[in-house]
Formats: structure tokens, sequence, C-alpha cells
């Protein structure tokens, strides 16, 4: 609480430095410079402690902050993960999720928050099943480098709330990578499973999300911060459930200290 006074303080006295840090928001190790030192740190502190009662307008701080990214920002620095962390971990999940994908004819993969598109590329040579791959991500940049680093996907900028209700599909799975959901207000989340659940008939969704050490799946029904990010913890089961979704099963991995839920489940027809 004392920190957040003081960051309020040190808001209103430093306007440009309270705009930085906004803008360098989300990740605050990652281009550290507007969170370092104490005024920083107090500022974010403050903006922080108001999103717990503001959902929105922390979402759209984190959107904001992933609009700006490319491979010259956070989706270049992280791409070596691909093969170091994510495959060795999450390979063996995935040919379980092809053997769902085969069993339901699943013919689409759209994956929500893409960044430079190679997760989607490492399925797409690693799945056999679904015809059509597409990637969607705020990053506009980004996503016109991926047409030409990935010419045998699709991809479009977009907000994925607002793509997910303007389209409708049918047999498609819909899949998050290690944190996309996490920085949506529990409000949009619930937006989104029921744009999904409604115009997308007969489809799967995958979602790979960081929830909080401490975060009780059983007795916990509502989203909370977490972390440094200032992210949301949410209980993706309980929520698939709540927008009727028949969820599949549910299993967690660690990954690079954070606990990563993996839920799949079904819309059904």
């Amino acid at each position: 609480m004392i920190k957040s006074v003081a960051g309020a303080v040190l808001a209103n006295l430093f306007p440009s430095k309270a705009v930085q840090v906004e803008q360098g928001f989300t990740i605050p190790y990652f281009g550290a410079e507007p969170n370092s030192g104490i005024i920083g740190r107090l500022i974010r502190a403050h903006i922080g402690r108001k999103g717990a009662h503001d959902q929105q307008k922390l979402e759209e701080l984190h959107k904001n902050f992933w609009r700006r990214q490319s491979s010259k920002g956070w989706f270049g620095s992280t791409s070596q993960r691909l093969h170091t962390v994510y495959v060795p971990t999450f390979g063996p999940l995935m040919e379980k999720v092809h053997a769902e994908l085969i069993a339901n004819r699943i013919e689409n993969v759209v994956e929500f928050g893409t960044g430079n598109g190679d997760w989607l590329a490492w399925l797409k040579s690693t799945w056999s099943f679904p015809k059509q791959f597409l990637g969607i991500d705020l990053a506009e940049d980004q996503i016109r480098e991926n047409h030409q680093r990935h010419a045998n996907l699709d991809f479009v900028a977009s907000d994925l709330t607002e793509w997910v209700s303007a389209n409708e599909s049918h047999r498609t799975l819909f899949l998050t990578h290690c944190g996309v959901l996490e920085y949506l207000s529990e409000s949009t989340l619930k937006k989104l499973f029921r744009a999904i659940r409604s115009s997308h008939r007969e489809s799967i969704v995958l979602f790979v999300e960081p929830i909080s050490p401490d975060f009780d799946l059983d007795a916990e029904q509502h989203s909370r911060l977490h972390g440094n990010e200032f992210s949301f913890s949410h209980n993706y089961p309980s929520l698939l459930s709540q927008a009727n979704f028949n969820v599949l099963f549910t299993v967690e991995h660690e990954v690079e200290g954070h606990r990563m839920l993996c839920t799949l489940a079904k819309t059904g027809t």
C-alpha cells in the first residue's frame, strides 16, 4: 500500500516517466530502462495496484505492449526457446493432442498470440491431420515478417476476441502457447469463450497458460493478478465449463520456473 501511494504521487510529479512505465509495463525485465530505479518501480507498483480494481485498464496496457513487439523485440530475444524449452517440454503433450484432432476430425488450427510463428510452424511440420494453420497476433510488424518467414502458413494481425467474433468455422483447434490469455481480463476471457462456443461448431481449445503457484483451481473461481508482470491468473477449467465446454483434461508443466496449466476442451455441436 505504501509503495502504491508513493507511486501515485510520483506519477503526478513525473507524468512523462509514468507514460514510459506504462509503455514498457508488461515485462519489466525486458527493455527495463523505464522500470529501473526507485521512481519507475514505485510508479509501476501504483499502476499494478490500480489494475486489481480496473482489469480493463490493465488489459489495455498489456495489449499496447504486445502491439509494439517484433523480431527486434521480445519475439526475437526468445526465438531460441522453441527447441531448447518448448519442444522438449510439450512434445509428448502435442502427440496426445494430435490424437484428439484426428478423433474429432479437426480441419483448422488457429493460434492466438502466434508471435514469430515458429511454434505454429513446428506444429504444422509435426501434425498430419489439420489442413489449414492460421496465426493471430496484435503485432502488425511481426505478422508482416511472418508472411515472409513462413510462406506455408496464414497470419492475420487482429485482436483475437474481435477476430473470433467476426469469423465462423467448423472443426477448428484454437490454442495458446505459454502465455497469451493471461493478459486478458476475466470479462474479456468470458466473452472470448462465448464467441468460440457460439460461432465455431465441433471445435477444440488447447490453452497453455501460466497461473500463480498458489492458485487453487478447486476453490478459486475468479481471476486475480499474479507475478511481476501483473498478468491474470485464470481458472481455465472452471471458466470453460461455465461457458458449456466439455473439459477433456488438464495437466501441468513447469516451464522456466513458471506453473503452466494445459487445458483441452471441446465445444460440441
